[in-house]
């Protein structure tokens, strides 16, 4: 079935679609909502059906399937990644955050059940590969998005002369803290540390006396950072192996992030997965504690709502059951204003549409949705200033689209026909 932008607004299907971003765990499962389209053909929605049918047999059997859906999605680093070269530590954290749960997917769905009483679910588990290199490889990052020391043992080699240059450092200035000369000049008895450099922190008045150089005014004015003459042999090693050390990340994470893009599309299929069944436990709390349905699907060009509550209202909606297609291929409904014919109207609109996405709806059981190839809807006033149409003949245009490109199975909804003028013209 073919859902329009025009009628999307119309029917302001993102907004009834709320209940099941409320309850979602994660990015991933909201990406997947956001990307929903209705299927393109009767046998694609049958085998959504199945999934989510076969999703309720499956937590019915074995309780619900925890599994971290709060994992972020990674695949949208990935063009700039291709432009550098490079995926930072936190960057390549989060893609190992998010195969590890992948990988939880993969072999806890193994252990609970066979794949041939679900199908389905087992198809879409397959779908994940096998990420275990790409895991073991990102091990040596830590938790924080650094580079561990045993990345490779040249970083492990630099990262232990760096560690002693700093505490030779440390035990040089610790001598010019006894030294009362020194002492006396210092605006506070402490090392800095400041863009990979030891410095001391001097009065002003004794900047010109004190051995050393000058390298950057204190925020107060009042004192000067300045390297003393003591620790400039140890400041410039540092600088040379902490750009070594630099050096040698780079290098790593480079081939890290080659190793990451060479499984780009594997990567971007399993967050589709996990985004799938983070959609799917969001349907099955909707069916579960809202008595929302699986409609019943039908080949035949009709629907019946039994029921039906559209779900912007939640629990001031009034249940509707309305039928067309079957007995009638036209169904007038009339009411005083107020009486709830638009949303009657919407409400047959929108429960279609989210069947066609795959999704459960606020009904009753007994609702079946049937084979429409489009929906199209005249709803509300669609005066146009700028296009220079009144009312009557905004709408007058609407209607003269949906006649040029409807078909016997497409479901019009048209809200007071020939509204806007008078009756007789």
């Amino acid at each position: 079935m073919r859902l329009t932008e025009n009628i999307i607004e119309t029917l302001e299907l993102q907004k009834t679609l709320l209940p099941f971003r409320e309850n979602l765990r994660g990015e991933l499962g909201e990406l997947i909502l956001d990307s929903l389209e209705p299927a393109e053909n009767f046998e694609l929605l049958k085998q959504r059906e199945k999934l989510l049918r076969e999703w309720l047999d499956f937590t019915d059997t074995n309780g619900e399937f925890n599994f971290n859906a709060s994992v972020e999605p990674v695949s949208y680093m990935f063009a700039n990644a291709k432009r550098s070269g490079i995926l930072s530590g936190e960057e390549l954290l989060k893609v190992r955050l998010l195969l590890h749960s992948a990988r939880q997917i993969k072999e806890g769905f193994s252990e609970i059940f066979n794949g041939e009483n679900f199908k389905s679910i087992d198809s879409l588990r397959r779908g994940i590969r096998d990420f275990s290199p790409e895991i073991d490889a990102l091990n040596v990052i830590e938790d924080s998005g650094r580079l561990a020391d045993t990345a490779s043992t040249k970083l492990f080699n630099l990262r232990t002369e760096i560690e002693n240059l700093k505490r030779t450092g440390r035990r040089l200035a610790q001598k010019l803290f006894e030294d009362s000369d020194i002492n006396n000049m210092l605006q506070e008895r402490s090392l800095s540390w400041r863009d990979g450099r030891f410095l001391l922190l001097v009065r002003q008045e004794f900047i010109n006396r004190f051995p050393g150089l000058a390298v950057e005014r204190s925020s107060s004015g009042n004192s000067v950072y300045m390297e003393p003459k003591a620790l400039s042999n140890i400041n410039n090693n540092l600088i040379i192996k902490t750009k070594d050390e630099q050096d040698e990340e780079r290098v790593i994470l480079l081939n890290l992030t080659r190793n990451i893009l060479s499984r780009e599309n594997a990567i971007i299929n399993a967050e589709r997965v996990i985004g799938t069944f983070d959609l799917l436990c969001s349907c099955d709390f909707l069916i579960r504690n809202k008595r929302w349905v699986i409609p019943e699907l039908s080949q035949k060009n009709f629907f019946r709502l039994v029921g039906a509550r559209h779900p912007l209202l939640k629990d001031k909606a009034v249940p509707i059951d309305a039928e067309c297609g079957e007995q009638f291929s036209t169904l007038v409904i009339t009411g005083s204003n107020t009486g709830g014919k638009t949303v009657t109207l919407k409400t047959a609109g929108v429960l279609i549409s989210m069947a066609w996405l795959g999704l459960p709806v606020p009904a009753r059981d007994g609702t079946v949705i049937g084979n429409f190839d489009e929906i199209f809807a005249d709803i509300g006033d669609e005066q146009s200033i700028e296009q220079n149409l009144s009312t009557f003949s905004a709408h007058l245009k609407k209607i003269i689209h949906i006649l040029k490109n409807s078909t016997e199975k497409s479901l019009i909804l048209l809200d007071e026909l020939g509204a806007g003028t008078d009756p007789h013209e």
